[in-house]
């Protein structure tokens, strides 16, 4: 997947090579250009940002962080020197709809878009490699994520609150998902594990009251701690395992709890 991640900065690159280094951005939102120029990214001081000062920016902090009337900042694409989006870098803009991350994007750090109560979709890029605690906590309308096959692990309360998120696909890679990553996502009803997984933590999908389809991939049960889920889902929801692996999972002390368990992979 790395290589995704190397053609798609690839191909940015030759959107950017379309125009000239030093021509100026053009912003959808006056707000976020106003933070950019604030933050000092400006460098020659002419009022404008430019593609070539946008890819010198190597650190982003909590420079937006509570700035409000921020609806957009799909010009966030052309920072292609940012590896990691710091603590709070987008907290609390709640009027943010619309973020495209930078193709050569590593890290999302904590809380980094915490309470962004509009913002409904998010692409990750395939070369993410860490998501931090409660990354996305309390962005109340995100309807759906897809994690990348390069992140290991689901931080704690990474996506805790997020009570309009309706599907989750975890890509093959992931193996670890920690206590509290999805609990209150009411909304939630379907949910992808890898193969890879091995574990996860207690309360990860507590208060998931909705949630009716389950698809895990890996032929060897993963390890569920106690308390992961409501009652009603180990009654209701339907299992989806490998073939020749009903009788691990019926076997299996945390997934011996569901009641409808299928084999169809």
């Amino acid at each position: 997947m790395r290589g995704v991640s190397f053609f798609m900065v690839f191909l940015l690159s030759l959107n950017m090579a379309a125009q000239q280094p030093d021509e100026p951005i053009v912003f959808a939102c006056d707000s976020t250009k106003a933070v950019c120029l604030k933050a000092g990214w400006d460098t020659n001081g002419d009022g404008e940002l430019s593609y070539r000062e946008a890819a010198a920016v190597t650190k982003m902090d909590s420079v937006f962080s509570f700035q409000q009337h921020i609806s957009s900042f799909n010009e966030l694409r052309y920072f292609t020197g940012l590896k990691c989006l710091g603590i709070r870098s987008l907290a609390d803009v709640y009027d943010l709809r619309s973020v495209t991350l930078p193709p050569a994007l590593e890290v999302i750090d904590k809380r980094a878009f915490w309470s962004c109560v509009n913002l409904r979709h998010i692409n990750l890029p395939p070369g993410l490699r860490e998501m931090r605690e409660a990354c996305f906590y309390h962005c109340e309308r995100l309807e759906d994520i897809t994690i990348p096959s390069q992140v290991d692990t689901i931080p704690e309360r990474a996506f805790m609150w997020c009570t309009n998120l309706k599907t989750v696909v975890l890509e093959e890679g992931v193996r670890y998902i920690k206590h509290d990553a999805f609990i209150h996502c009411f909304s939630l009803s379907q949910l992808t594990l890898p193969s890879t997984l091995e574990r996860v933590e207690t309360r990860a999908f507590g208060t998931c009251r909705n949630l009716c389809t389950i698809s895990c991939h890996a032929t060897k049960p993963p390890r569920l701690d106690p308390d992961l889920l409501n009652s009603f889902v180990y009654k209701n929801a339907v299992v989806f395992i490998p073939i020749g692996s009903l009788e691990a999972y019926r076997a299996d002390p945390g997934w011996k709890h569901f009641r409808n368990i299928t084999e169809i992979f």
